[in-house]
């Protein structure tokens, strides 16, 4: 029985490990957590859970509606622009067809100052002529 451990080496390991199992449960009662602590703990996580939903909850909604309010603004500025540029046009459709000539405009101006200096010529060709002979 050489190969066996002594009676006194065996003593010897189970104080070895009685200290050991000693130190380690002193380890674990320092870490241990009284319930009540516990679930105090876990109530002011889940308030500040809810918290934190609620507002995220508002920021989601403030973001929606600060978008539609951009949305609208632009669609109001392109509604706007493109009165402006009806608007823009009508004014110079309006303008050319004030400014337009109409046939006493050129019946005034033009045909009657055309056909007097024609006549004019034809008269002083038919006296020259007439004068040459």
């Amino acid at each position: 029985m050489p190969d066996e451990p002594s009676l006194g080496e065996v003593a010897r390991r189970l104080e070895r490990m009685e200290a050991r199992q000693e130190e380690l449960w002193r380890e674990l009662t320092a870490r241990k957590v009284d319930a009540e602590l516990y679930q105090r703990d876990r109530r002011e996580d889940e308030r500040r859970f809810t918290e934190l939903e609620r507002d995220l909850i508002s920021e989601v909604a403030a973001r929606k509606a600060a978008l539609d309010e951009e949305r609208k603004a632009r669609e109001k500025a392109v509604a706007d622009e493109r009165a402006g540029r009806e608007a823009g046009d009508k004014a110079i459709v309006d303008r050319l067809q004030q400014t337009g000539t109409n046939w006493r405009q050129v019946l005034f101006s033009g045909l009657l100052p055309s056909l007097f200096f024609i006549v004019t010529i034809a008269v002083t060709v038919l006296l020259a002529l007439r004068s040459g002979k």
